[in-house]
């Protein structure tokens, strides 16, 4: 009976802890700012840096994804989102200036996805070739 009393309070324990720590961090997720390079060098890759986006949003659960392309920023990430409103138009060169819109921006975390023409410091990047 003591084992059981035993196994029951561990087990109500870590329940109560996996409960907390389910509510703190659905309250407080972490921030990720995901910008993608919508250069016209990059449209054949459109796809597969969608289809990537949203393997990141699946495999991580208490994160706050805003997107963001290198000629504007789109808003938070969630599946009502669709691939023609961020990645709708390929034109122009992309640059390290491109990101300066988002320098103010405070983040946990900054992915760029791109070719790799460009590597800025602080960024996560991410390439499709």
């Amino acid at each position: 009976m003591k084992i059981l009393t035993t196994f029951s309070l561990f087990a109500f324990l870590h329940l109560v802890g996996w409960g907390l720590a389910h509510a703190w961090l659905k309250k407080n997720p972490h921030e990720t700012l995901l910008v993608f390079d919508t250069s016209f060098s990059m449209k054949s890759h459109f796809d597969d840096m969608w289809q990537w986006a949203g393997d990141y949003a699946a495999n991580n659960r208490y994160t706050r994804i805003v997107v963001g392309t290198d000629k504007q920023e789109i808003g938070e990430y969630n599946t009502r989102l669709s691939q023609g409103v961020v990645l709708k138009s390929a034109f122009g060169k992309f640059s390290s200036e491109s990101l300066d819109k988002y320098k103010a921006v405070r983040n946990d975390k900054k992915i760029l996805l791109s070719n790799g023409e460009v590597t800025p410091e602080n960024w996560e990047l991410i390439v499709f070739r």
